[in-house]
């Protein structure tokens, strides 16, 4: 909802398009600092580009989080580990 907010405030105004913009580029590149520290075989390519994904689905998340059980938070926190370990791993 927050990031709608934002988005919809940038359409209309080109400074607050442009603090938007930084503020995603910042948030991507601590993103991708967090991702290499644990997993530093990936390399900076995919490492950006699971985080794109990985930003994609916790915005899904965010979108449901008035509907589903505030309980399940430890849960799906456990499952975005275990994804990033699974989609990470250095298989061979």
């Amino acid at each position: 909802m927050f990031s709608s907010v934002n988005e919809a405030e940038a359409t209309r105004k080109p400074a607050a398009a442009e603090i938007v913009k930084n503020s995603g580029r910042r948030l991507q590149n601590k993103a991708v600092e967090a991702t290499l520290s644990e997993f530093p075989h990936v390399g900076p390519d995919l490492a950006r580009n699971f985080s794109e994904l990985l930003a994609t689905i916790t915005e899904g998340r965010i979108m449901r989080s008035a509907q589903a059980d505030p309980q399940s938070a430890e849960h799906i926190l456990a499952l975005y580990r275990a994804l990033m370990a699974y989609l990470l791993s250095e298989r061979s």
